[in-house]
């Protein structure tokens, strides 16, 4: 009985290292995606260094900024072959803003945001992105630690 029980953990454990291997495809991404983002999550952990007065300041100024950014509407649309379109909607604006990106998935298969440069504005998500169960979590490109960006599905 034990056997059993040894011999199906170990295929568990494989199925689960498997799942966690595979790389991301176009197919994945394609579609309308929403961004997210957790500032809660991303001054806590840039503020653990700070004085008690300049992490008490900065946490509370978080929770307006948070507000702010729950009201502007980013989304992506992923096209095949690398096209990538960016809406921005900031309800206090009429204008909607657009932008055209391109994006490619690495031979890691971590999905790539280009940036974007012009005169007005420059828009850089300087991320690896990977699946995280539902969501494309985005990953700093250097330590490969989890950021507080997120895009879900639409």
């Amino acid at each position: 009985m034990n056997s059993i029980k040894y011999k199906l953990l170990v295929i568990l454990m494989l199925l689960s290292g498997y799942t966690q291997a595979q790389k991301l495809k176009e197919k994945d991404v394609l579609g309308q995606w929403s961004l997210s983002i957790d500032i809660d999550e991303k001054i806590k952990e840039d503020t653990e260094d700070l004085g008690t007065m300049e992490r008490l300041l900065a946490r509370g100024i978080s929770g307006f900024v948070q507000e702010v950014l729950d009201v502007i509407d980013m989304t992506f649309i992923f096209e095949p072959d690398g096209v990538v379109h960016l809406t921005v909607r900031v309800p206090t604006e009429e204008k909607v803003q657009k932008e055209t990106l391109t994006w490619a998935i690495n031979k890691e298969g971590f999905l790539i945001i280009d940036e974007f440069k012009s005169e007005e504005q420059q828009i850089n998500f300087d991320a690896l992105w990977q699946l995280d169960g539902e969501v494309l979590q985005a990953y700093d490109r250097e330590t490969r630690e989890k950021e507080s960006l997120t895009l879900s599905r639409i």
